[in-house]
């Protein structure tokens, strides 16, 4: 007897669940939720650089790369340094779902030595990073530097002056000078390696000569090969005027 009130419970439990009344409840529940709209997400291909052993009195140069991998635009709204010395420039302030935009970071050494590190902060519109932050490592170290740092020819008309800058650091008597090319403006500037005996020693450096052909100012600069692995290359600064 219980065995049979068992089984027609059980066969009227499948009746119901199959039945019409059963879809109707299945139509009345709640739907999903809809999924949110998307967001962009930013990322680098690196977030710190290491330039090693520099040499002091450089401009350092890096670009970092900003993208993109999320599904909406990333929009970058602020980029920010932690010194007046480092500048940094965004190619793209709105970059699309798989998008790229190089970050130019410039880093002026003049005034630094020894081992040290900058930060770049960039503020976007990613909702989990609104703010990101870069790092640039360098070693600063006196390897090779002119001096004077900045020199200034000046004569008069018909005149021509001459004006020597020395080499000086770690690595001045290694290198071998050559110059690559000199630009001067409006003056016209001759640039050539020298080399004189002082204190038994033999010290390397620049003549500077400034042609008095007509008036004029200028700010030129002389690239130099230095035959060096680090630095290979580096600039003598001037100021040039020829007075009437």
């Amino acid at each position: 007897m219980f065995a049979r009130t068992w089984r027609s419970a059980v066969a009227l439990a499948l009746l119901l669940g199959s039945s019409p009344l059963g879809c109707q409840r299945g139509k009345s529940a709640q739907p999903a939720a809809q999924a949110r709209p998307g967001s962009p997400v930013i990322e680098f291909d690196e977030r710190v650089h290491d330039f090693g052993i520099v040499n002091q009195d450089m401009f350092l140069k890096h670009q970092f790369v900003i993208k993109n991998t999320g599904n909406a635009v990333l929009s970058i709204q602020n980029v920010r340094t932690s010194c007046g010395c480092t500048t940094a420039a965004v190619g793209l302030e709105a970059i699309p779902p798989g998008g790229s935009s190089p970050l130019e970071v410039t880093l002026g050494m003049r005034y630094f030595s020894g081992r040290g590190s900058k930060t770049i902060q960039i503020d976007s519109n990613d909702p989990r990073n609104p703010t990101s932050a870069l790092e640039i490592k360098y070693d600063m170290q006196r390897l090779i530097a002119f001096r004077p740092f900045f020199p200034t020819l000046t004569t008069r008309a018909g005149r021509d002056k001459v004006e020597k800058v020395w080499l000086e650091g770690s690595l001045a008597e290694q290198a071998e000078l050559r110059v690559i090319k000199t630009e001067s403006g409006e003056c016209q500037v001759l640039a050539r390696p020298i080399q004189e005996r002082q204190g038994g020693k033999t010290r390397k450096g620049l003549a500077l000569t400034l042609k008095g052909d007509k008036p004029g100012t200028a700010t030129g600069q002389v690239t130099l090969a230095t035959g060096l692995r680090n630095p290979a290359e580096v600039l003598v600064r001037f100021r040039a005027t020829v007075e009437e």
